[in-house]
């Protein structure tokens, strides 16, 4: 009984014994010099005339006539058995001359046209529908496989293809490295590291192995990572263990790298925030310029997918946060006999450092308070949700005005950075007597519209009282008392009111807003929608640079 390899022109390999062992490694009875056939890839055995076929676990299977081996298989005369691009046709010696005749009409078809490339197409000596996995393989001379062209390019698709589908790293990661095998058949190893964007260090996210490890280690040069991370550059090796261009370390001795491909992930901005590693342990097999071409094109794909993610994952937070934000301002108006409500807020991103609220207290009082923290984003609104808590709990526990907000200053230098601060301006209005006590922390004034009076007058409140802002040191308040009569309206804002900007770069300013609140109806709501007109006629309908938060009270009895 034999073998025959149509691949090798029908070499004939006859079987002896009752085993026959086929594989890459050199002790193997039929030894197969490519990267992608296991070490010990099948055994045919032999017991009494009969043989049988057994792979031996191997990563890329082994076909008989088509069919991929679960188990052990009798073999029959003229059986086909497929691995990884060789085929092998199993024969009974007495029926080897007609078959090799049969063959030879397969070779002067299929392998004498392309005999000076020495290269033969699998899809020119198999039918690719029986063994499709196998088609995208090209055997050269010495019988190292590799990738063809058309397939290389659409891998790199595929990848691109996935990364659109899928916004989930844990998806789209292991995604990629199966591409890059399928590029790369002399891959043995595959990664892909990230950097922890809080505390800098690497993570590995994707790992990928064409044959089983010994060992449940990482098997990674941290050498090798750090000069990628470091320069920003790719890194190709034919053979890490003596190559020039970085000290051999021992973990590349130790773990038996021979060819390498390590490529940064870099973000538009330049900065890498990881690395793709794929390597060989195979020492017939190196990569070459144009698979690290492949490869840094496949980063670049999985750089941009990463900021997508990123991106996405950050729009979540801020829907998330912009959410729990409108949760602690106030959602109904207060509601008293004499006087009138009005408000108006708009951040100028998802979340918003603006805060404003209306917070009954004991003693028939009612607090409105209206502040601005430094900064945007989620760290201005986080800070924004501790003052709001922290304002409720002072106001309601300290025995006057004066004491509430100094209360609530120690309890943000407590917790505030340096860089933080907070304008904040509150009014504890008497329900009764409509008596007014105003403190100012570094705010911009109340303005106050003095409606009995002809002409109208627009007075500025505690500006000459103001102290620090909340957050920058300890320090004591000075509060201010003033009566609403009967027409007053009292105006509360941030500064995305005054400092709202033209298309010629102007500032709304102070003067601006005064002049609109004299030319303003006199109710609360009235005065609110009448200041938000002229602002939007002054920008033109440009997008705010800041948040606008506008609070508006008036006595009307």
């Amino acid at each position: 009984m034999a073998v025959l390899c149509e691949a090798r022109s029908n070499q004939e390999f006859p079987l002896h014994g009752s085993l026959t062992m086929i594989g890459r490694a050199p002790g193997c009875d039929i030894v197969i010099d490519s990267p992608v056939v296991s070490a010990r890839h099948f055994i045919i055995l032999h017991n009494k005339g009969i043989y049988h076929l057994e792979d031996l676990g191997s990563m890329n299977g082994t076909f008989v006539n088509g069919q991929r081996l679960a188990r052990r298989t009798r073999l029959c005369s003229g059986d086909k058995i497929s691995v990884v691009g060789l085929i092998f046709i199993f024969h009974d010696d007495a029926l080897l001359p007609g078959v090799r005749s049969m063959s030879s009409v397969a070779d002067a078809t299929s392998i004498s046209g392309i005999s000076d490339t020495k290269t033969i197409r699998l899809s020119e000596l198999l039918n690719a529908s029986k063994v499709p996995e196998l088609s995208s393989l090209e055997i050269d001379g010495d019988l190292r496989l590799s990738v063809r062209p058309e397939i290389k390019l659409r891998a790199v698709l595929e990848i691109a293809r996935d990364l659109s589908h899928s916004l989930d790293l844990q998806i789209v990661l292991p995604q990629i490295l199966d591409s890059l095998f399928a590029i790369f058949p002399a891959a043995d190893c595959g990664f892909i590291l990230l950097r922890d964007a809080k505390t800098g260090a690497m993570n590995l996210c994707a790992e990928k192995y064409r044959r089983r490890r010994d060992s449940d280690s990482f098997p990674v040069s941290r050498g090798i990572i750090q000069q990628v991370l470091t320069s920003g550059r790719a890194i190709l090796s034919r053979d890490a263990g003596v190559d020039t261009q970085f000290v051999s370390t021992a973990s590349i001795r130790q773990l038996d790298i021979r060819s390498i491909m390590c490529v940064p992930v870099n973000r538009d901005d330049g900065d890498c925030i990881g690395v793709i590693q794929i390597d060989s342990r195979d020492r017939t097999c190196q990569f070459n310029e144009e698979d690290l071409a492949l490869l840094v094109c496949a980063s670049l794909l999985a750089a941009r997918a990463m900021e997508v993610a990123r991106l996405h994952e950050e729009r979540q937070e801020l829907d998330a946060a912009s959410r729990i934000q409108r949760s602690l301002l106030p959602t109904v108006r207060p509601a008293y006999n004499g006087l009138q409500f009005f408000d108006h807020y708009a951040p100028a991103q998802q979340v918003s450092g603006d805060y404003y609220d209306y917070i009954p207290l004991p003693g028939n009082r009612l607090a409105v308070v209206v502040a601005d923290v430094a900064g945007k984003g989620i760290s201005a609104a986080l800070l924004m949700a501790h003052l709001a808590a922290a304002t409720r709990i002072c106001l309601a526990s300290s025995p006057n005005l004066t004491d509430a907000v100094q209360h609530l200053n120690g309890l943000l230098l407590n917790s505030m950075m340096d860089d933080r601060f907070i304008t904040f301006v509150v009014a504890v209005l008497d329900l009764e007597q409509f008596r007014l006590t105003i403190i100012n922390a570094g705010h911009l004034p109340p303005l106050l519209r003095r409606g009995g009076r002809n002409p109208v007058q627009i007075e500025d409140i505690a500006a000459d009282a103001a102290g620090l802002p909340l957050g920058v040191h300890d320090c004591s308040y000075r509060q201010v008392e003033i009566t609403l009569e009967p027409g007053d309206t009292l105006l509360l804002y941030t500064d995305g009111v005054t400092e709202a900007r033209n298309i010629s770069g102007e500032l709304y300013d102070m003067e601006r807003l005064r002049a609109a609140m004299v030319d303003a109806p006199g109710d609360a709501a009235g005065m609110v929608h009448s200041l938000l007109g002229d602002l939007q006629e002054f920008s033109q309908s440009r997008l705010a640079g800041d948040d606008v938060t506008i609070l508006c009270l008036g006595r009307t009895t």
